[in-house]
């Protein structure tokens, strides 16, 4: 599970990152994984997407998550920061700094696992509940179902590897 950090609001539109393009970023992305064009440049604008509802999220006091549904748009995700300069721009530009991606660390790890299993639970069920709604309202229904019906069908983690390349 992975979360983000942004310290500052928005300056564009959700129109004005999906116009974002860049086909070194899913050429490597097709190099990386046994996916067509059309399928890396559909999971890259969804990547963009979910770049915009981060900083969104921030705004607005809502945690998001990466959970397994949406494994393929954090592969893209990290596909997209190994590209330093375009990302930093992108960031830049779309949000008005450097969106980081923040890896689950050892420490929260170990205290999740410390805490009651059923407390956890209940924890996690309340912070996807409250995601799941704002991705709706911000997003629409059929993100919602793209990201955690389709995708999460089409990419799980076992397919995910397999359709590694290298």
């Amino acid at each position: 599970m992975t979360s983000t950090t942004l310290s500052t609001t928005t300056v564009c539109s959700l129109n004005e990152v999906l116009q974002y393009q860049n086909e070194n970023v899913t050429y490597r992305f097709m190099k990386a994984f046994a996916v067509s064009e059309k399928e890396a440049e559909d999971i890259f604008n969804e990547t963009k997407k979910w770049l915009w509802l981060c900083s969104q999220s921030l705004q607005d006091g809502v945690r998001l998550v990466v959970t397994d549904e949406i494994g393929v748009i954090d592969e893209m995700w990290h596909n997209f920061i190994l590209f330093t300069k375009d990302y930093q721009h992108f960031c830049q530009q779309y949000f008005g700094e450097y969106m980081h991606h923040v890896p689950e660390s050892k420490a929260n790890q170990t205290a999740t696992a410390q805490k009651n299993e059923e407390e956890n639970n209940e924890e996690m069920r309340n912070i996807l509940e409250q995601m799941f709604s704002y991705i709706y309202d911000k997003l629409g229904e059929a993100t919602l179902v793209k990201w955690y019906e389709e995708y999460a069908d089409k990419y799980t983690p076992e397919h995910l590897l397999s359709l590694r390349t290298k």
